[in-house]
């Protein structure tokens, strides 16, 4: 993927760039008191990115 800033808060200057993220997914369901629920629980991570601090779902 070819991203405009490498910074997802947009606090990189504009340039075109590859940016290499993962998909993590979660969970495919939740259950509360109200029932349970089939739903798609992800993030995507950027492990070679910017975020190499720490794991912050984009």
């Amino acid at each position: 993927m070819f991203y405009a800033f490498l910074d997802h808060r947009g606090a990189t200057p504009p340039m075109i760039s590859e940016l290499t993220i993962g998909c993590n997914i979660m969970e495919r369901g939740i259950a509360v008191k109200a029932g349970t629920f089939l739903c798609h629980h992800f993030s995507y991570i950027d492990d070679v990115g910017f975020n190499k601090v720490s794991n912050t779902p984009l």
